[in-house]
């Protein structure tokens, strides 16, 4: 249940940062697609919820804008980082705490 807590913040603590084109740092950038592409790993019906949240949270942000965030060492940093905790829980676990995380949306 904790790590279903901790996923469900983790993912609801960026909602409110689509007030502006790019309004989030490169680290909470890779964090958030770190998540999201671990939930679309467990649960291949979340891939389009993984595909359509950077127009959701970033209407007006360019490519480019998002390729720079992506591109650099905190993204890289944290996407790994985020990537290699979530692989560390249990199978089931997962595709219920992502499950939880896809019907806040």
């Amino acid at each position: 249940m904790k790590i279903c807590a901790i996923l469900l913040l983790l993912a609801l603590a960026f909602a409110p940062l689509a007030l502006a084109k790019v309004s989030i740092t490169p680290e909470a950038l890779g964090q958030v697609e770190g998540l999201l592409n671990f939930c679309s790993s467990v649960n291949p019906n979340l891939e389009a919820n993984r595909k359509g949240w950077e127009k959701q949270m970033f209407p007006e942000a360019s490519k480019e804008e998002l390729k720079k965030l992506r591109d650099s060492s905190e993204y890289k940093e944290a996407y790994d980082f985020i990537s290699k905790e979530l692989a560390k829980i249990p199978k089931d676990k997962a595709v219920e705490a992502c499950n939880a995380i896809a019907a806040k949306k």
